[in-house]
């Protein structure tokens, strides 16, 4: 294209880097499980397609192409690192925005915690075909194009994906459990803040799974399967003597009951936070508990300070 016609059809940055960024912002969330790490991926997309691409050939989707490649490589390099342990993805809390479209959005079982988790045991490549194929759509050979990889290998990977996580039956988050949800989310943080608590005994699993986090600041014991009263042993341990004095809340995190709890001020005064993000199976029994500890971006890296509004993406 000549300078006069790019100057006839000027691509407007502003506009669309303030229309495509939180939609961008979430499809690396999800590839990449890091809230953080999506918007420096963001970032670095703006600035490669702006420096490898004409001006006028720049639209979401090439933007998408790079988002989408750059997380992979992010989460290649975090699998291949030295931790071992349970990997958490970041929790984002959702109940930040009052936006109208909370309804639309929160049904969108991309955001579900437990699907997120379960993505962690997928390959990185089918992961990301998988987020892209629910969130953009498109054939597996318009996938394979965004992603530099063959169509045969994008189609084989989306049937595999979709048909491990229906094994898996991970909770979306819907249905008309919430309010028996919400129930014993508040039950559990009274039982935490009292220091006296325990599991109520309707709708709990005989032997609850305890997940901690990927490792950051986290000194608590390994992932284990114990009885409902020694899970909540553990748990109040980990709060500490101090736990009457503790903030602990009940919040929406990834569209589903949970708590959080504020355990002070760091050296640096960021606040301090750990998320405990219950799990519930297809017929509403919990049976799994996820720790996230020292979370202190959690609130910062919510939809309502990523983004104006949440039905603009995730």
């Amino acid at each position: 294209m000549s300078e006069q016609g790019k100057e006839n059809n000027p691509v407007n940055l502003d506009q669309l880097y303030r229309e495509s960024a939180p939609w961008l912002r979430g499809v690396g969330y999800r590839i990449c499980g890091d809230v953080a790490v999506a918007e420096d991926l963001l970032q670095e997309s703006f600035l490669r397609v702006l420096q490898e691409s004409d001006l006028d050939k720049v639209d979401r989707d090439a933007l998408l192409a790079s988002v989408a490649r750059l997380a992979v490589g992010a989460l290649q390099a975090r699998q291949s690192g030295n931790y071992r342990g349970s990997w958490l993805p970041t929790p984002v809390q959702t109940d930040l925005d009052e936006s109208e479209d909370r309804e639309e959005v929160g049904h969108q079982s991309t955001l579900s915690f437990d699907l997120l988790c379960a993505l962690e045991g997928v390959d990185v490549v089918a992961r990301a075909a998988y987020v892209l194929a629910e969130m953009r759509g498109g054939s597996p050979e318009q996938i394979a194009g965004f992603l530099e990889q063959p169509s045969a290998k994008v189609e084989m990977s989306l049937v595999e994906t979709r048909l491990r996580l229906d094994r898996e039956r991970f909770s979306s988050g819907k249905g008309a459990q919430r309010e028996e949800k919400n129930r014993l989310v508040q039950a559990l943080g009274t039982g935490l803040g009292s220091g006296a608590g325990e599991f109520p005994r309707d709708g709990v699993a005989p032997s609850v799974k305890l997940v901690f986090d990927h490792g950051g600041a986290c000194n608590a014991p390994e992932n284990q399967l114990c009885a409902p009263a020694v899970a909540m042993k553990i748990l109040q341990d980990l709060l500490g003597p101090a736990q009457g004095a503790l903030g602990i809340e009940v919040a929406e995190v990834n569209f589903l009951p949970a708590l959080i709890v504020d355990l002070g001020e760091r050296p640096d005064g960021e606040a301090e936070r750990m998320a405990i993000l219950p799990s519930w199976d297809q017929e509403g029994v919990l049976g799994r508990v996820q720790i996230v500890l020292a979370p202190g971006k959690l609130r910062a890296l919510s939809f309502d300070g990523l983004r104006p509004g949440l039905g603009e993406i995730l």
